[in-house]
């Protein structure tokens, strides 16, 4: 799927950030990715205006900071797609028949992390530990893109309501620093 670029300034900069920093990633396996996210989220926009494909660009970013060399084309080409089944018409399927089965389990383990919401702080701790827990034992790349996704999601919240910024930032300080801590992962907590 190979359309012009409507922000080539993004995908340039994801490129040359795997040309530098991941050199693991077969880039144009993650250009296509990153082409079928920012066709996906067209017409979306980040609360800060900026285009919601420069989320995904930003997780990417922080997963090669946290894995440096180690950062693979299946965890670029799931990060990069991790938004699209949740926030787009995107299939799972549609993901599994353009980019592979691996790419599509861990975009799943992601939507399904994301779609947990709950009424208590105890609740969510034990259900949130639980569920990661278990997609950890299936592949622990759904928790670093989980982890990566919020981390940038903590640094732009500035751009949301007072209510919604109080709301994401105790679930991120009960849920994800704790995980993050527990999986020594410093710079992420």
């Amino acid at each position: 799927m190979t359309t012009g670029s409507q922000h080539p300034e993004l995908r340039a900069a994801l490129m040359s950030l795997f040309a530098e920093r991941a050199p693991k990633v077969d880039r144009d396996r993650a250009g296509a990715c990153y082409d079928f996210a920012e066709l996906a989220h067209a017409e979306q926009k980040r609360e800060s205006g900026q285009p919601f494909v420069s989320h995904a660009v930003e997780v990417c970013r922080v997963l090669c900071d946290l894995l440096e060399t180690r950062m693979d084309t299946t965890l670029a080409c799931a990060a990069l797609l991790h938004d699209v089944v949740e926030d787009t018409d995107i299939t799972l399927a549609d993901v599994e028949k353009h980019f592979g089965k691996e790419v599509a389990s861990l975009v799943e383990g992601v939507t399904k992390l994301s779609a947990m919401h709950f009424d208590s702080r105890e609740a969510a701790q034990a259900e949130n530990f639980r569920k990661m827990l278990l997609s950890m034992s299936k592949d622990l790349r759904v928790i670093f893109i989980k982890l990566a996704d919020r981390l940038h999601n903590m640094r732009t919240l500035h751009h949301l309501r007072p209510d919604k910024q109080k709301r994401i930032a105790i679930e991120t300080r009960d849920i994800y620093a704790p995980l993050a801590h527990r999986l020594g992962m410093a710079g992420i907590k």
